[in-house]
């Protein structure tokens, strides 16, 4: 069995990237192709690309598109493969898939013995992506290898192969393996495999194929020839051939599924790749996927001469559409915002943010122009670390210390600061810091394979974190910048708040103080009247620990989504990204939700300091439905 030796990230990226700009690119099956009754394979279809080219001409196939056949071709490790066409599934991408029916040691075969290899198909997904998705699959021609080198026998073994593979799914079309040649040279290609299927099956890769405008392989890169061997590391630079691509024209890509894992090893060929050498340490990292189509393929020039195709748009162009408006929580801190965003998270459309708002990522000391703000996403990628990389800039370090609990780590950040500052954008409005906390949204619902994204307004809790600006992080504020958005805010008995902040020592002033702030945002006009348009959903923490499925529901109702029972069943996760490294949260949010803090003011705080809160806050305590 192949040891990767490229990780598999960087193949994810590739199709990320396919997926996030199907403006122009569209990806193809042989079964897409006009092949009518053409099957002079000898020529290169030459019909078929006559038909082809009529399609770009009378506008059926759009001239200003790119278009990708995408072939797997399966030597060995089919797990691999089945990891890859998931990775499709969920993206909407469709691929041509070769497959052997039996596996052989072909070393053994090239020194005369019959040996068999595991290689377990599973049919009935395979069958399932052909009948849903339009996924193709083909026969990976072995028999050479199998019938060890007598091509009597190959041709006899070919022949059971398609029928037993054609049980499974319809074969129209085929590609000789290479792999280890025999004794005498002897090879898959060596015979007219046309001659043994007939016009059953069309060979469309090795060594006859629809005539194409440039093509990519992957193909020996473990090589077992010398013409192989001879290949230059560029040469695997994916990357670097979608560069190469132009409008109006269709090309190949074949991935070897085998060559990509989790575990990959590297191999000495490519070890002085600079391409490969960043992919390595990027996916070292945890950020290669993002790093292909966010900062290699948008910052590389476009070739000479030649119209280019746009990936350096700005992510509102080239990131995921949401089907609706984004979701803000506010909510005082420790008042069960993190429970909430959580919750929110674990449905299946909606993908959060738990610490990016607008007010936050206003500069500390002086405006960051679009200059300055590609020269920190700069400094940010470059950091050998996260503590590093916050003390780059203190106004963005709070970014890099707390994103990785939305799942976008610190080489993504500076991904699409890059982008921001090359869409020409800095920090120094609160325009240009909404847009790159969308930006940051749209990205994390994009990888998350969802489609709609929210974020934590946090308020700031001491008032001279306002900066200025009276409002800052209230629900005013996000309805001026998003003036759609489902705004739902959290309230707590603000005698627990302050319990719970006092425990964990967030606050050094006195009671009164607390009463204060708590009361600028939860006196705010836009939480007084639950009539007005666009007015805030109020939630009680209170309501949502005593019976978290009715909030739920009012909640999905609210910002428009299908109720899902997995909103209650985050603490049995592990796939959400605030599970994906420690923190103060995790302990509460790995326990059902449950009324054990609710009144804990009560055996917390003692009668005057209780009373210093509860008298000026009456008016509110009431509104809330709290005891004065």
């Amino acid at each position: 069995m192949h040891q990767p030796v490229i990780p598999f990230a960087w193949l994810e990226g590739f199709l990320d990237c396919l997926a996030a700009n199907r403006d122009l690119f569209e990806t193809l099956t042989y079964d897409d192709l006009p092949w009518g009754a053409d099957h002079d394979g000898k020529a290169s279809y030459p019909d078929e690309r006559r038909a082809w080219q009529a399609q770009l001409a009378d506008g059926s196939r759009d001239p200003d598109k790119i278009y990708l056949l995408l072939q797997h071709d399966v030597d060995d490790a089919p797990e691999r493969t089945v990891a890859l066409l998931r990775a499709e599934e969920r993206l909407g991408l469709r691929s041509s898939v070769f497959l052997f029916h039996r596996h052989v040691d072909e070393p053994a075969a090239a020194a005369g013995r019959a040996v068999g290899l595991p290689y377990d198909i599973p049919h009935d997904y395979f069958g399932h992506l052909h009948r849903a998705f339009g996924f193709v699959f083909g026969y990976h021609v072995n028999a050479m290898q199998a019938a060890l080198y007598d091509p009597d026998r190959a041709a006899r073994l070919a022949v059971e192969d398609v029928r037993a593979l054609g049980r499974h799914f319809p074969l129209r079309f085929y590609v000789p393996h290479g792999g280890v040649p025999g004794p005498g040279g002897e090879n898959n290609q060596a015979i007219d495999w046309s001659a043994v299927f007939g016009e059953g099956l069309r060979c469309v890769y090795n060594p006859r194929s629809p005539r194409l405008d440039g093509a990519f392989s992957d193909g020996g890169l473990i090589p077992r020839s010398a013409a192989a061997a001879a290949r230059p590391a560029e040469a695997f630079d994916l990357a670097a051939f979608l560069r190469s691509l132009r409008p109006g024209r269709r090309y190949r890509v074949l991935i070897h599924p085998q060559y990509y894992g989790d575990d990959w090893t590297g191999t000495p060929r490519l070890a002085d790749a600079p391409w490969y050498r960043a992919v390595d340490r990027l996916a070292r990292a945890g950020g290669v996927g993002v790093a292909w189509h966010l900062a290699d393929i948008a910052r590389a020039p476009p070739a000479p001469a030649a119209r280019p195709f746009r990936l350096a748009r700005t992510p509102f162009d080239r990131l995921a559409v949401a089907d609706g408006p984004p979701v803000m929580v506010h909510g005082f801190a420790r008042s069960g915002t993190t429970l909430l965003l959580t919750m929110l998270e674990a449905h299946p459309a909606v993908a959060m943010l738990y610490d990016a708002a607008e007010h936050r990522l206003r500069p500390a000391m002086a405006a960051l122009d679009g200059a300055r703000v590609a020269a920190i996403a700069e400094a940010i990628g470059a950091a050998d670390a996260p503590d590093a990389a916050a003390a780059v800039e203190p106004a963005l370090g709070y970014l890099v210390r707390t994103l990785w609990r939305s799942g976008i780590d610190r080489a993504d950040l500076a991904c699409l600061l890059r982008q921001h500052a090359a869409a020409g954008q800095g920090l120094d409005t609160p325009e240009a810091r909404r847009d790159l906390v969308e930006r940051l949204g749209r990205f994390k619902m994009m990888t998350a394979r969802k489609r709609r994204w929210g974020s934590r307004s946090g308020f700031p809790i001491h008032a001279a974190d306002r900066a200025g600006d009276p409002i800052a992080g209230a629900p005013e504020t996000t309805r001026r910048l998003w003036p759609g958005a489902r705004i739902v805010c959290l309230v707590r008995d603000p005698r627990d708040v302050f319990a719970s902040l006092i425990d964990l020592g967030w606050w050094s002033g006195s009671a009164s103080a607390f009463a204060q702030r708590w009361a600028a945002l939860y006196a705010s006009p836009a939480l007084a009247d639950p009539t007005v348009e666009a007015a805030p959903l109020i939630v009680r923490y209170e309501d949502l620990a005593a019976d978290p499925a009715a909030v739920a529901a009012r909640l999905t109702a609210f910002v428009g989504i299908d109720p899902d029972p997995g909103m209650l069943e985050f603490c049995r996760r592990d796939d959400l990204a605030v599970f994906g490294q420690p923190d103060r949260a995790q302990a509460r949010l790995r326990r059902p939700i449950d009324t054990d803090r609710v009144g804990r003011h009560a055996d917390a705080l003692d009668p005057e300091t209780i009373a210093r809160i509860t008298t000026p806050l009456a008016p509110l305590l009431h509104r809330y439905g709290y005891p004065a």
